[in-house]
Formats: structure tokens, sequence, C-alpha cells
């Protein structure tokens, strides 16, 4: 199967440090390869892929020396992978919407579109909902709820690469928070739980600059506290080291999370979970298994009594099953597949 993934132009795929979406289509692409499939990445030119690359511009919005407005760059693309619309079975779009309208208007661009951003937002909602009749991928089922009613193929969860983190099983007793410093993250909830529960937090991540407020008046004096250690931004390497070596990451989120990448990072060191049950959390952590669900800090300070109970390897093995990119891969095929089937019913329709 010839695979177009086309891939926003904010971070290279793969992401050299944040980066969620660039870091799953890397290991979708390594693992589609392996699979035997023809693709080709339509991204930033600073990219490095194994798969053939199609430079949607010279350089990422991250590393570029002009200031960049990626949605100009987005919409000169479509134009031009409008013109090419035929030479691929399928076009996996990982755009938001902005590509939508010339998915309606253009048949010829057989496609299909994974949202990794939530959707219960009324303008998003309303998008979505607009272009109904296009094909979509949830990565979540709790992610799909806003708009049950569109054409949604199937739900296939992120995933990761084998090799990008390997199991640690001697671990340290420190906790870690991994993620935006926006208040839906929640940071300040974990400072919280690390100080009841006598723990040293090691927090890593970046400012969220949509909420200088928040990061001035909440965010900063947290990260003063004794007990909070920011080591700032991490690489997949720094990752491997403060992920693998925790007594258990924290995840106390105040938002429906759509997906959440920093939990099956975690999983694959072989490091417990402790999170809150939203939106798709109770779809990644398996309660009483790779972690536990708790809804409160109260309640998260007491599951980490229970974290020793946690086996490492199982936390690994949940990872190598489910979220893992060769499963995701394996998933993707499956919905490019009904993909075909559906065009080749309505062909047979049409000819009718």
């Amino acid at each position: 199967m010839k695979i177009a993934q086309v891939v926003p132009i904010h971070v290279p795929v793969p992401p050299v440090g944040y980066g969620g979406i660039e870091r799953v289509v890397a290991g979708l692409t390594d693992e589609l390869l392996a699979l035997g499939h023809d693709v080709t990445v339509f991204a930033s030119g600073d990219s490095k892929v194994r798969a053939k690359l199609e430079p949607l511009c010279e350089k990422s919005v991250i590393f570029s020396e002009e200031r960049r407005e990626p949605e100009g760059c987005h919409l000169q693309a479509m134009e031009r992978i409008v013109r090419r619309a035929g030479e691929f079975d399928v076009w996996h779009f990982h755009f938001n919407y902005l590509h939508l309208p010339f998915m309606r208007r253009h048949p010829e661009l057989r496609g299909m579109t994974t949202l990794h951003i939530r959707l219960d937002p009324s303008d998003v909602k309303g998008v979505v909902e607009e272009y109904g009749e296009l094909p979509y991928v949830s990565i979540s089922r709790s992610q799909r709820a806003p708009v049950p009613r569109v054409n949604w193929l199937g739900t296939v969860p992120n995933g990761l690469d084998l090799g990008l983190y390997r199991p640690v099983f001697d671990k340290e007793d420190y906790l870690v928070f991994l993620g935006r410093f926006s208040k839906e993250k929640g940071l300040h909830n974990a400072v919280e739980i690390a100080r009841r529960s006598g723990r040293k937090l090691k927090v890593a991540g970046r400012f969220d600059h949509t909420q200088p407020e928040y990061s001035c008046r909440v965010i900063k004096p947290l990260l003063k506290e004794s007990h909070v250690e920011f080591v700032g931004e991490v690489d997949d390497r720094d990752k491997q080291e403060l992920l693998g070596r925790a007594f258990a990451v924290l995840f106390p989120i105040e938002w429906p999370e759509p997906f959440g990448l920093v939990m099956i990072e975690s999983l694959a060191c072989g490091t417990p979970v402790v999170a809150a049950p939203l939106g798709a959390v109770p779809e990644v952590i398996r309660d009483g298994v790779t972690g536990f669900l708790a809804h409160d800090v109260e309640t998260m300070v007491k599951a980490l009594e229970r974290v020793s109970e946690i086996d490492p390897t199982v936390c690994r093995q949940d990872f190598v099953d489910r979220f893992s990119s060769r499963a995701m891969a394996r998933g993707y095929v499956e919905v490019y597949e009904k993909l075909a089937q559906r065009r080749a019913h309505d062909r047979l329709l049409v000819r009718a």
C-alpha cells in the first residue's frame, strides 16, 4: 500500500524534545515500512525519517530563524497535495482540521484524519460535525464522545517505538510530573501529593505560554518548594533515566485528556502511574495492574502506599501489547484496509 503521512510543521519528525504527534508518526512510519508498505512523510524539511520525505517547508517552526506562520505553510501545502492526490492509496492527515475543506471538495484525495485534540470545545466540535461525513480515527474511545455521529473508522491508541525506552527494575524513592505546566495538567496537584507522601517530586516540562498569569502566580512558586526539583524540558535519553528510576509517575489532570503519551512513556520504562480517571486515562491505565486511578489528592496519596504492589514487568508488557508503534501500525493498517473496502463498495454502487 502506498501511504502518505501528513504532519504539521511546528517541530520535526521525530522531535528533538517536545512533540507528541511527531513522535507518534515517526514510530508509525517505521513500523509501516517494516510491514512492507511504501510510505512518504510530508513534514518540515529538517525531519529525519526512514521513509521518503516531502518537505512542506525548509525548517520547522521551532528551529526557524524567522517568524513562521504554520497555517500559511499548511494551506500552500494542501494545494500541492491536491495536485498529487492520485499518487497515494491513503492520505493520513495529522493536521487538526485545516485540510477538511480540501478533502470534501476533492474526493480523489483518498484520506482519513487522526484527531489528536480534545473535541468537546464548541468551536472544535462544530467544525468536526460540519465535516462529519469525512473519515476519522480517534486515539481513544472517550475522545470521540462529544461527536459520536461523525464518520468514525475506528479507534487506534497512540504508540511509541519499542526501542525508545527500556524497563528499569531498580527504582528510587521519588515521584515524577512530566508535561505542560498548564492548569488542566495538574502540576499543583502533583506538588501537594508529593508533599503529603513525604517524597521528592521531580518536575520536567515547559511553561504554557498561553497561561502567563497562571504560570507566574501558581507555577513559579511551586517550583521553589523544598521537595520539588525542576529539571526543565527533557529529551528521550533524559526521560529514560527520569521515568525509569521513579517510584511512580503522577498524572493528576483536571481535564478530559484525549490520550496522554506520558502514561505510556512511563509504562514503557516499567514505572506505574497514579492518575485521575478523566478522559482516556481509564483506557490507558489498568487500575491495580499498571497503576492506580484516584479522583483527588487524598486518594492519590493513599494509592501511593500501594504502588509497590505493581510489577514493573507487567507495566512494560502492557506497553508492548497495547501501546507500541507495532501495535499502533497494525491498528492503522486495519483502518486503511477498511477505507479501501468502503471505496471499492462505493464504486460498485456508482456502476450499478
